[in-house]
């Protein structure tokens, strides 16, 4: 499976409908609402031992419109891009990355040898400088193999540029093969 094959066949995710957007945004607004309301009713308790029904309405039908304008100022109920739209396309940019990625796309991708130039061991980790003509030359890596090969080598999979997923051209998955000895 190509990248691009791979790609339209897990697109990211559209938003929900404007008509379910703007239902959602009045249940909230309402649940505002109320929850304002029985509060004002506490405090009407409080100070007066009495409760003028018209301010119960009128402090819940003011809460339930401030909170509708806060409410779309801040989500989008139309089907322009704003920061809501944003903020779901970062949600599956992430969840794209983050899973389908290293589930379904990385299995995919072939396992490529290079040959050494120079490595330095700090903290555990390996950092290896490789001899290719990619535009990352130098790779991390903790998973070290031995072998019975005479020269050192890493095993990696390259990944070019998926910048539309936020995944930017890099190794992944690599290990370092040094000879027994």
């Amino acid at each position: 499976m190509t990248r691009e094959e791979f790609i339209s066949n897990y697109p990211l995710m559209e938003s929900g409908s404007p008509l379910i957007k703007l239902i959602n945004l009045i249940i909230i607004s309402v649940i505002i609402g109320v929850f304002i309301t029985v509060l004002v009713y506490f405090f009407f308790l409080k100070i007066s031992r009495e409760v003028n029904r018209f301010l119960l309405f009128l402090s819940f039908a003011l809460t339930t419109i401030i909170s509708i304008f806060l409410l779309t100022s801040i989500f989008d109920v139309s089907t322009k891009p704003t920061l809501s739209s944003e903020l779901n396309h970062s949600i599956d940019v992430y969840k794209w990355k983050n899973f389908t990625f290293h589930e379904e796309y990385l299995p995919y991708v072939a396992l490529e040898r290079y040959e050494i130039i120079e490595r330095t061991l700090n903290n555990g980790k390996y950092s290896v400088v490789l001899d290719t003509d990619k535009s990352i030359k130098i790779v991390e890596t903790s998973k070290i193999q031995y072998t019975n090969s005479e020269k050192p080598y890493v095993e990696a999979k390259w990944v070019g540029d998926l910048s539309e997923y936020e995944i930017y051209p890099d190794f992944h998955e690599v290990t370092l093969y040094l000879p027994k000895r």
